[in-house]
């Protein structure tokens, strides 16, 4: 990380935003970097087979916000008065209840978003070409960040905000099809990611809402049950499948989550997965492929084999016509 850093430095890179995990504040990987402001989005269970507890997997992120930084957190979240009493430097909040950056309203479209926003005062009509209500809060964070020294940003706001895309592999945008339903890959892996990811996209499916998602192995277990149930809460259609099963038994795997996955097909081969979801839209649907994102590999055993979800359906759609 410090090589990339001093590499891109040299390259002429002046400003750095840079997502810090839980397992690097702990094992001190950004201790030797000097931050000039942080954020917060939200907590939500992950990473449990490293931390034991959620208790212990916060008090690991608070690290972060122990100083006299300036801070920008998520004002909607039950553990915004303690990151704000912990935080000694300005704390900006964002949010529906947002005091500095505040949503008041958000109208979803076909393949993005209007928000209208109360910042530090103002009032700014945002066009933002990324769906997803968690998007929108993506962008108030990103705001207030960026305006914390500098309000300058703020002048040229509503243009500026139509030009952004989303990340590869975040609510990315793979095709539409001819008869009108929507493809996406994402790289939700969790039960919150997946929760905010179905409820983000419901609003703008007309008909029906389809998941392709599996769960990673050697990883936390518990989950596996969450996210089955979340697809069947919230999705009409739901595809389970393999998700980097590594060392474990892939079937066992999917039949954990298949407990509470009572209405989700069981496709054991990723592609074939891909492709049977795809297969069966129709007009008005939303398929959403997650998981794996931007990822360009499966593993299975210790193998990492060559694996892109939009790669796969994008070359399905093509060789189908469809």
């Amino acid at each position: 990380m410090h090589k990339i850093i001093n590499d891109i430095t040299i390259q002429g890179c002046t400003h750095l935003a840079l997502e810090v995990s839980s397992h690097a504040i702990d094992l001190h990987r950004t201790s030797s970097l000097r931050f000039d402001k942080v954020g917060f989005t939200n907590l939500s269970p992950d990473h449990l087979d490293y931390h034991k507890s959620m208790e212990d997997y916060l008090n690991t992120k608070l690290k972060l916000f122990n100083n006299d930084l300036p801070a920008v957190v998520n004002a909607d979240i039950p553990e915004f008065e303690k990151i704000k009493a912990i935080s000694r430097g300005r704390v900006l909040s964002y949010g529906k209840n947002g005091e500095d950056l505040k949503i008041l309203s958000r109208i979803a479209k076909e393949t993005g978003q209007e928000i209208e926003a109360l910042i530090f005062g103002k009032k700014y009509q945002l066009n933002l070409n990324v769906i997803g209500d968690f998007q929108a809060m993506n962008l108030l964070l990103a705001i207030g960040l960026a305006s914390i020294n500098n309000r300058n940003v703020l002048e040229n706001l509503e243009d500026i905000v139509p030009l952004l895309k989303a990340p590869d592999g975040r609510i990315d945008f793979v095709a539409s099809l001819k008869n009108g339903a929507s493809v996406y890959v994402d790289y939700a892996h969790t039960p919150d990611a997946l929760e905010k990811l179905l409820k983000a996209l419901k609003p703008h499916a007309s008909n029906k809402l389809a998941v392709v998602f599996g769960c990673g192995g050697d990883r936390d277990k518990t989950k596996r049950p969450i996210m089955g149930k979340i697809s069947n809460d919230l999705a009409d259609v739901a595809y389970v499948t393999d998700d980097n099963p590594r060392t474990e038994d892939a079937s066992e795997i999917r039949k954990e989550i298949m407990e509470t996955a009572t209405k989700a097909t069981e496709i054991g081969n990723r592609k074939d997965a891909i492709e049977m979801a795809i297969a069966n839209l129709e007009a008005g649907d939303i398929l959403v492929i997650a998981g794996k994102g931007h990822e360009t590999g499966q593993t299975i055993g210790k193998v990492v084999h060559d694996f892109n979800d939009k790669k796969i359906a994008l070359e399905y759609i093509t060789d189908k016509g469809l």
